[in-house]
């Protein structure tokens, strides 16, 4: 999965489920949204409502159309 630093997502990480984002700050900045930084480990709910592991998160450094 290819997302911006600020897109929100459903995630699951240990006792916390809600939104989270790669970098909150910038979530906060953009969408005016709290979430919870993504990690390594953590699950996100994608679009066939299945949680999906996450085992690596890397920075592509390119402009991206959104």
């Amino acid at each position: 999965m290819k997302v911006t630093n600020e897109h929100p997502l459903y995630i699951k990480s240990g006792e916390y489920e809600g939104w989270g984002s790669i970098i909150p700050e910038a979530t906060m900045n953009d969408a005016g949204m709290k979430t919870k930084k993504i990690k390594v480990g953590d699950y996100i709910l994608n679009i066939e409502k299945k949680w999906v592991k996450i085992v690596e998160i890397k920075h592509v450094n390119k402009k991206v159309q959104t």
